[in-house]
Order: structure tokens, then C-alpha cells, then sequence
């Protein structure tokens, strides 16, 4: 009976009002860069090869705190790194997303600016494909790392503020053998976003 009483009851705060005013939702935009993907241990002799793309990530997240919480976030990193070498007859996309789960941290600095900073843990995947003189071939990878970030936010005097922030997924990837593997490289996120408090 006791235990049914105690579910109750935390059911019922976290329905209240209090505890649904420390929820937000964050929507990011950003440039994700894969720096290492285009040296020699990774596509030798590509004459075209991009390290960064376009991202969007949406998360959500809890504030303990007004300097501690918690988040949870999707991130989709695009075609990472797109790769040719018409010489050889080499092309390739690598697409990117990460899911990361991390411990939030804010300090005010006044008039509604703080900095903020985050360290958890990331799962990054490529799923890779490319031709090679008319052949097809693919690879994936998929890497747990501790990740973190740092940046800055502005809160107006409603429920919404904005946020930019650096993020470091970690080194993920495998090495190129062959026609095997996805290349290996730092992966960071530089992004921009909005938030929205409940």
C-alpha cells in the first residue's frame, strides 16, 4: 500500500504545474565538421572532399536547478563528408546523426545572458556509400563517446531564448582498409537554436 501511495504521489508532482515549468524543448541549426575525413589516412588523392554540413538537431530537456539539468537530443548531421575523385572514378556520401544524452549546466552572467555547458555521452553513426570504378559498396559505424559542449544563452522575459553552442561528439569512425570502412574523424557541431520553456 505504501509503495502505491508513493507512486501516487510522484505522479502527481510531476504532473504540477511547478514541475511542468522545468521543461523545455530546444530546436538547433548549425554546421557539423568532420575535420580529419579528407587527410591521407582517409581518401587519398580525392580532389573534391567536404568536411562539414548543414545540421538540425530538436531536443528536450530538465531543469533541477536553475544552473543544473539534464538533455536529451536527436541530431541530424547530413552528408558529412562527400567525397570524389573523377580520376579514379571514386564517389562518395557519408551520412551522419547523433543521439546524446548529457548533464546541463547554466551560469548567469546578468541581464538575462548565461554561459552554458553540457558533458554526456553521444552515439554517432555514419551509414556510407560510395562507387568506385563502377563498383558499389558500403559502411557504417556506430560510436558511444563522451561528448561536451560550451556556449552562451539569452533568456527573455517570456518563455522563450536562444542559444549558440560548440559541441565535441568525439573521434568516431573506422579506418579505411581497402574498400572497407568509414574514414575516422573528430566530429563537432557549431549550432544556433531556439528554446521554449513549458
Amino acid at each position: 500500500m505504501n509503495s502505491k501511495i508513493g507512486i501516487l504521489a510522484l505522479l502527481s508532482a510531476l504532473n504540477s504545474p511547478a514541475m511542468a515549468a522545468n521543461f523545455y524543448a530546444a530546436v538547433d541549426m548549425g554546421q557539423a565538421r568532420a575535420g580529419d575525413m579528407c587527410n591521407g589516412d582517409n581518401f587519398g588523392g580525392a580532389t573534391n572532399c567536404s568536411t562539414g554540413s548543414t545540421a538540425y538537431r530538436i531536443g528536450g530537456g530538465y531543469q533541477f536547478t536553475p544552473n543544473y539539468g539534464i538533455e536529451l537530443s536527436y541530431a541530424d548531421l547530413g552528408d558529412i563528408n562527400p567525397v570524389s575523385a573523377p580520376a579514379s572514378g571514386y564517389y562518395q556520401n557519408n551520412y551522419a546523426t547523433t543521439v546524446q544524452a548529457a548533464v546541463t549546466g547554466k551560469l548567469p552572467v546578468g541581464q538575462g545572458f548565461s554561459l552554458i555547458g553540457k558533458l554526456g555521452v553521444a552515439h554517432t553513426e555514419f551509414d556510407e556509400s560510395w562507387v568506385n570504378n563502377g563498383g558499389h559498396f558500403s559502411a557504417k559505424s556506430r560510436d558511444d563517446k563522451a561528448a561536451y559542449g560550451i556556449g552562451a544563452q539569452y533568456d527573455f522575459r517570456n518563455r522563450f531564448a536562444v542559444r549558440v553552442q560548440y559541441e565535441d561528439f568525439g573521434v568516431v569512425g573506422t579506418p579505411v582498409v581497402g574498400q572497407t570502412g568509414t574514414g575516422v574523424s573528430r566530429v563537432t557541431l557549431l549550432s544556433a537554436g531556439v528554446i521554449y520553456n513549458f
